[in-house]
């Protein structure tokens, strides 16, 4: 029958995350074989070696702090690049705690590795992928909004300020629908019901045309072009917003209109048969 110790010995050998011990001087005593996936190099090679040499020069002083934590009897996090034998970085993410004697003195440490070199990419992407629209959204004349999936304010461009007269940080946690005329606010709430519904948003066909309000309280006419963010579910997650000025050109549009119409009546009139022309 096998001993307590030599199961758990077992169970550490083949869990995926790296399990290590180390001495009062940081380095290993004894790691599972994990260690070979996450670094190339097998658990024999590395005893005796100095955790902080698998770290970047900018990362030790953390670890240095974590270990002071963990002698003097707490526990460690730690999320940093450790170092292949390629010189290759590779995001960890790693936990130590005291390891102790039986009399309850502290000799060394315990910990565990994880890979999360594809989340932290990830991530990076991620934040890359925002910046790069962070700077496009404010270069643009558009008013260009971050919404939740309850339609209040995140972020909004600079340009909010040239077109609406708010300044951006006065609109943050703002409901959109208070910028917007309440007449065009209730003549979109079938729009509305789409772009909100959970599980299957959908974005207009063509841009929504109707009233802003602006910060002195003067109607502006904007084209709102709104589109749903969902996560790798298809579920409403928020959405991203642009803003156009088309103000001068739906008044230009209602001159053409006036101008048409009054044209027609005049022609209407000049050839209407019930006038009569006066003679000269």
């Amino acid at each position: 029958m096998s001993r307590p110790e030599d199961r758990y010995r077992l169970v550490l050998e083949h869990a995926s995350d790296v399990v290590f011990t180390a001495d009062l001087d940081g380095r290993l005593s004894w790691v599972s074989p994990a260690i070979r996936k996450l670094t190339g190099r097998p658990p024999e090679e590395l005893i005796g070696v100095a955790l902080a040499d698998f770290v970047f020069d900018d990362d030790r002083a953390p670890v240095a702090e974590g270990f002071e934590t963990v002698f003097s009897g707490g526990e460690a996090e730690y999320v940093g690049r450790v170092i292949r034998p390629d010189g290759a970085p590779i995001w960890v993410s790693a936990t130590a705690a005291p390891l102790r004697d039986d009399t309850g003195a502290i000799i060394g440490t315990i910990g565990t590795v994880r890979n999360v070199d594809d989340v932290m990419r990830a991530r990076e992407a991620l934040a890359a992928s925002e910046e790069h629209f962070r700077m496009l959204a404010e270069h643009t004349n558009d008013v260009v909004y971050r919404l939740d999936a309850t339609l209040h304010i995140l972020w909004v461009s600079p340009s909010v300020v040239a077109v609406l007269g708010y300044e951006p940080v006065d609109l943050v946690g703002r409901f959109l629908g208070d910028l917007i005329h309440p007449p065009d606010w209730h003549e979109i709430s079938g729009v509305r019901t789409a772009l909100l519904d959970p599980d299957h948003p959908v974005t207009p066909p063509r841009p929504i045309v109707l009233r802003a309000v602006t910060a002195t309280g003067r109607l502006v006419w904007i084209a709102s072009r709104p589109s749903p963010v969902t996560d790798e579910l298809g579920h409403l997650v928020g959405f991203v917003t642009a803003w156009t000025d088309v103000d001068e050109l739906v008044h230009a549009r209602e001159r053409a209109t006036s101008k048409t119409d009054q044209l027609r009546a005049t022609l209407d009139t000049l050839f209407d048969p019930h006038v009569l022309l006066q003679p000269i």
